[in-house]
């Protein structure tokens, strides 16, 4: 026994490598750091679907801001033209304001649609439209 030892030490410790090293290769999915809790390693999938979630969120606050901007302006020209005419515009001011109300109302249910989208994996919620 000992000689066969002897003799097969190389390939046997080879062969013994190698079959860890394929082991590993295939069966340890690769890990990372989350993005929104660095305690935790997470695999491909729960990574993209956290930078999906991350940048969903992003999408939405750029929006909240480009409405705050657009209402400023709203507001801005309103007094621009009461104080070149002495007068407000009720018909621009009531038209401004309901497009306002649209565009916003319209950026809340897109941006309720992409949280549900990221909330239940791109499925639909409603078995009906599977």
């Amino acid at each position: 026994m000992k000689t066969f030892l002897k003799d097969k030490a190389i390939p046997i410790c080879t062969l013994v490598l190698i079959a860890g090293l394929i082991f590993f290769a295939y069966g340890c999915e690769p890990k990372a750091v989350s993005l929104l809790d660095p305690s935790r390693m997470v695999s491909t999938n729960e990574l993209k679907a956290e930078f999906e979630y991350l940048k969903s969120q992003l999408e939405n606050r750029l929006e909240t801001i480009e409405q705050k901007r657009q209402f400023k302006d709203l507001i801005l020209q309103q007094g621009l033209t009461f104080t070149a005419t002495g007068q407000i515009d009720p018909v621009g001011l009531a038209t401004s304001i309901i497009a306002l109300l649209g565009i916003g109302a319209a950026a809340d249910n897109v941006r309720v649609r992409k949280k549900l989208k990221v909330a239940t994996n791109g499925k639909s919620p409603n078995p009906e439209n599977s």
